[in-house]
């Protein structure tokens, strides 16, 4: 049930930065999509605080104006690492923004939150819906091994974890996530899963460039008979174009 991110560590503060480019938004492959990144650990670790005890321990003001700064929610979810801030990071996708809430500390060492915001226009459209039914691959088949290097094409900002991450997802969706960033730079990369072994309740990822932000969220379930190599996703994926993107500390 962890939650972790990929993020672009060259990140000024206080800046907000306008995207013209309108870019088409991802076209649907025409063939099937067989190939992806090769699957990675998403391990459910003890002791992380989860989104429904996580989101009421921020303050209001930092509740509030994540609320304004993302519109209507599509998506959302907060945590609590072990051994980390005893504050919680959250990531609320909406309508009009994407947003990062990051705790941290100003120079004068007080509390901060620290509001990553990508201003999307025209705002998130219709999802695009991924049910995946693969059958059962029979006891002890696992996942096919793997011939060589992933046939993808590679993301820039994409660490091996958040590409491992991507990798366990039905690969129509990596396709949608990462489509758009082909010729982009990944900035900031969340995701987020609850549940147990055999279901995750709830899953969300998001990539967030220049000038795209993609989204998958969802569900995963593990069937009598299956195993993670053939676990069912329920998943909605969303792309919108960067207009602008903004920090805001609080």
């Amino acid at each position: 049930m962890p939650s972790s991110s990929s993020d672009d560590p060259q990140l000024p503060m206080l800046r907000r930065t306008a995207y013209l480019t309108r870019p088409e938004p991802p076209q649907l492959p025409a063939m099937p999509v067989t190939q992806g990144y090769p699957p990675g650990k998403m391990d459910l670790v003890p002791g992380i605080v989860l989104r429904d005890d996580s989101w009421p321990i921020m303050e209001p003001q930092v509740r509030d104006r994540i609320g304004q700064l993302a519109g209507e929610i599509i998506a959302w979810w907060a945590h609590i690492l072990p051994g980390s801030e005893t504050r919680p990071e959250g990531v609320v996708v909406g309508r009009n923004a994407a947003v990062f809430a990051d705790p941290r500390y100003d120079t004068q060492h007080r509390p901060v939150y620290v509001l990553d915001a990508f201003d999307v226009d025209p705002g998130f459209g219709c999802g695009v819906p991924v049910e995946h039914r693969p059958p059962p691959r029979g006891r002890g088949a696992g996942r096919e091994p793997s011939a060589g290097p992933p046939a993808v094409t590679p993301i820039k900002g994409l660490t091996a974890e958040a590409q491992g991450i991507l990798g366990n997802l039905p690969p129509l969706a990596q396709e949608l996530l990462t489509a758009p960033f082909r010729s982009d730079k990944v900035l900031r990369c969340r995701w987020h899963y609850e549940g147990s072994a055999d279901r995750l309740n709830m899953f969300g990822i998001v990539l967030a460039g220049t000038r795209d932000v993609t989204l998958a969220t969802g569900t995963k379930l593990v069937p009598v008979g299956h195993t993670d190599a053939s676990a069912h996703w329920s998943l909605t994926c969303y792309w919108a174009a960067v207009i602008s993107r903004r920090e805001i500390v609080l």
